[in-house]
């Protein structure tokens, strides 16, 4: 199946909040194949599994319609590196934040400004107690060594947020984000997934999107019916 049939398998990925692999797309010939596939997927997902599912697909949906990137390059074993590359890393990053409607893992600095800025403010801060002690400082000298701490501390922060261009090192692959994102929105993930009643009505949707997405009747989709050859599918 040509474009028609991608855009119509993406719609019942909607609909069911379901992902099908390219191999599974591929033996796609009839309606009933298509009725099998989301009715095994549906009986595989339970629990945790679901949302897993569900937030992976409002990922890689939102990674194709808003950056563009090819439905082949998305799946969970794809690098994080490939899909994001860091020279537009942080532009990418905020459009996804801004579509996707979830929270995302916030991008790090490197791990040598971190190491760099946590020694610095250490140093500080004992050269400010040590000076009152010592009676280099006092009390409200230190105070002050220490206000101007937090103030530099938060400029350099602020300032080295370009910088910021990397994942915690549990994320590599778009897999292990799915699952940190559904951490972050587990509540809000788990209110939205839709729960399928029985077959009749897992029927009936389908109908609805394939004669939404292909403009023929209602009557014509049977499980029989080949989506090429009966549906006009190119």
């Amino acid at each position: 199946m040509g474009l028609d049939g991608v855009e119509m398998i993406m719609a019942t990925e909607e609909e069911f909040q379901i992902t099908l692999s390219d191999l599974e797309a591929g033996k796609i010939i009839t309606v009933g194949d298509l009725y099998s596939q989301v009715l095994s997927k549906l009986g595989e997902l339970r629990g945790i599994g679901c949302l897993t599912s569900h937030s992976f697909y409002k990922l890689r949906r939102t990674l194709i319609k808003v950056l563009g990137i090819q439905r082949h390059q998305l799946f969970p074993q794809q690098p994080m590196e490939i899909i994001f590359p860091k020279q537009c890393r942080r532009a990418q990053w905020k459009k996804l934040t801004e579509q996707l409607n979830f929270r995302l893992p916030e991008l790090q600095r490197p791990k040598w400004f971190s190491r760099l800025l946590t020694i610095g403010v250490l140093f500080w801060l004992a050269g400010s107690i040590l000076g009152n002690i010592l009676g280099f400082f006092s009390p409200l000298q230190a105070g002050i060594s220490v206000i101007l701490l937090w103030v530099c501390a938060t400029m350099a922060y602020r300032l080295s947020e370009p910088l910021a261009v990397y994942w915690a090192p549990e994320i590599t692959t778009l897999g292990e984000m799915t699952k940190k994102i559904l951490r972050l929105n587990f509540g809000t993930t788990n209110s939205t997934v839709k729960q399928w009643n029985n077959d009749q009505e897992i029927w009936e949707s389908l109908q609805r999107v394939i004669v939404e997405q292909l403009g023929v009747k209602s009557d014509e989709v049977v499980k029989s019916a080949c989506f090429v050859e009966d549906l006009g599918v190119d």
